[in-house]
């Protein structure tokens, strides 16, 4: 007999990532067929379409959501067949969530460096070099690097919040663990 622990979330943010991949492949197509490509045209086909890519990988990633479901509905329980489950003290749980913040927070930091350090590169060589209709296109680049930088910096917050108030527990099944 399955015990049901708690809510599966993936599958919330696997359907909720379909109506962003069909509005980012709208934006792309219409940028794509409405706007002249050197006049930033060809920059928010590609911004639009990076992504409506990443949105439809997200939406794909049900596997995981079906690999949770399955952690959570269990019948096949490790620790002797009695489930293993371990509240953790609020202090451990807070000490855990600080740790994986900062590793998510330096994760970020580094990531934006290399991505936004090509995103500025690349526009102002679009800028300097490029000619008539470079200026959209280098400062859509430049205003798609402040808005990664606003993401790499509030992204490790909204994780730690989340983390504080979840669940301070570890459900170990066969087929996977949570915690």
């Amino acid at each position: 007999m399955a015990i049901r622990m708690m809510d599966n979330t993936q599958w919330k943010w696997s359907y909720g990532s379909i109506p962003s991949a069909v509005i980012f492949a709208v934006i792309c197509m219409s940028a794509f067929s409405c706007i002249n490509g050197m006049s930033g045209g060809y920059a928010i086909v590609f911004v639009s379409f990076v992504l409506a890519y990443m949105s439809c990988c997200r939406s794909a990633i049900f596997p995981r959501a079906k690999v949770m479901d399955s952690i959570l509905n269990s019948t096949q329980l490790l620790a002797h067949r009695v489930f293993a489950h371990r509240v953790y003290s609020s202090g451990e749980a807070e000490q855990s969530a600080r740790r994986e913040y900062i590793d998510y927070q330096e994760r970020n930091h580094a990531m934006f460096f290399i991505i936004g350090g090509m995103l500025v590169v690349g526009s102002l060589i679009m800028i300097i070099f490029a000619g008539e209709g470079s200026i959209v296109t280098g400062v859509l680049l430049l205003t798609f690097t402040v808005f990664l930088f606003i993401v790499s910096r509030v992204a490790p917050v909204l994780l730690l919040k989340n983390a504080l108030r979840a669940p301070k527990a570890a459900y170990i099944a066969e087929d996977g663990i949570f915690y």
